[in-house]
């Protein structure tokens, strides 16, 4: 499981590059409402296809 840095108080990660699989992504942000499944469902199709 990744750990992610606090976020600021936009609720943004702060400036950087973090490395992540697309499973961590998906656990961690990819929750809490539809809108957020749907994309994380866009998201791993993208990286299908890309892939």
């Amino acid at each position: 499981m990744k750990i992610w840095p606090k976020f600021n108080e936009s609720g943004d990660l702060p400036p950087g590059i973090y490395q992540a699989t697309l499973l961590d992504v998906i656990e961690h942000f990819g929750k809490g409402g539809f809108k957020r499944v749907i994309v994380a469902e866009r998201l791993q199709r993208i990286y299908l296809l890309a892939k």
